[in-house]
């Protein structure tokens, strides 16, 4: 039985020819992070425990790590011949969800390859218990995939992080956020644009912008993070990114192309005003001509430098010959 500042419930260790077992039950549990070793051969690199933990049966009612109230978890865990695997790992709160399954291998170099996934009930507070407050203000949202790193089984290391992740999120809106943190939440609510856009939108990108939905699949191969088909409709503008992020560096290259929503609920409003007949053939114009007036009135930049200190770029494009509105990327 164990009861203190950090921990309280009871644990039960048991040990046979297949190994140690473990069961405990835990009312609370805190866990706060010591700072990393460093072995003389490794030089940068912390040293991997490579002996294979033990079974694993583990119910914790409230988990704080690092100052972060998580919610309940539970992990179910077997020792096998290669190493690890983890049948179990689900972190639940009011807010959304985490769950982790997979393997950690010992077998040559040390390597986790698990499948994960995160579900947001509420984007702006699941983030918030992440650590990341003030960055993401309501909606809900999910990432999942195949992730693999070298090293611990619960330490990912962003050097040799690899894996496939689909992203969505709908109904939100992005704070304005402290460059000095989370600056990645920074380039993906636009706030390094306003200087560069000339259309009376800076105070949409620059108070938050909000977001219908976002939708984007992410390759992630030793740190460095591409997708092809960053989608994200938002209430002011429709956005596309295609492009890398180095997570490692912290910095980025991405081509983004805004597209301002000119028309559509806006020109029925307008014209329903005087003749409802009137709001809806407006609209049913613009979206047969494929929203000329929006087209025109896209914007392209280039997007580098640090998440600190973004530097973006106005891309001009030539119009395509024989085309009948503005081309897209």
């Amino acid at each position: 039985a164990l009861d203190g500042p950090q921990v309280k419930g009871n644990v039960v260790s048991t040990s046979d020819e297949d190994g140690q077992r473990i069961n405990a039950r835990f009312r609370s549990l805190v866990i706060a992070r010591s700072p990393p070793t460093v072995t003389e051969a490794d030089g940068d690199s912390a040293p991997v425990n490579r002996r294979i933990p033990a079974a694993l049966n583990v119910i914790v009612d409230a988990l704080e790590y690092e100052d972060k109230p998580l919610g309940r978890l539970e992990m179910l865990a077997e020792p096998e011949s290669e190493g690890w695997r983890l049948d179990r790992l689900a972190i639940t709160n009011p807010d959304g969800r985490i769950d982790i399954k997979g393997r950690w291998r010992i077998v040559n170099r040390p390597r986790a390859e698990y499948t994960v996934s995160f579900e947001a009930t509420d984007n702006g507070q699941f983030f918030k218990r992440l650590g990341y407050e003030e960055t993401i203000v309501g909606g809900t949202g999910s990432l999942g995939g195949p992730v693999s790193w070298l090293g611990g089984p619960f330490e990912p290391d962003l050097p040799t992080l690899n894996g496939k992740l689909k992203l969505q999120a709908l109904d939100g809106r992005f704070a304005q956020v402290d460059p000095g943190a989370a600056q990645l939440f920074g380039i993906l609510s636009l706030q390094a644009l306003p200087r560069r856009i000339s259309l009376n939108f800076k105070d949409v990108f620059t108070t938050g912008f909000s977001f219908d939905k976002i939708e984007a699949d992410v390759t992630i191969t030793d740190g460095i993070a591409r997708t092809d088909d960053f989608h994200m409709d938002g209430v002011s503008a429709n956005v596309s990114m295609q492009g890398e992020v180095d997570l490692v560096n912290r910095t980025q290259d991405l081509d983004v192309r805004v597209t301002p929503m000119l028309t559509g609920a806006a020109a029925v409003a307008g014209a329903a005003v005087i003749n409802p007949l009137v709001g809806v053939a407006a609209l049913l114009v613009q979206k047969a001509l494929g929203d000329p007036v929006e087209q025109a009135a896209a914007r392209e930049y280039q997007v580098s430098g640090t998440w600190q200190d973004p530097q973006v770029e106005r891309v001009e494009r030539e119009p395509e010959a024989g085309a009948t509105t503005a081309p897209g990327r």
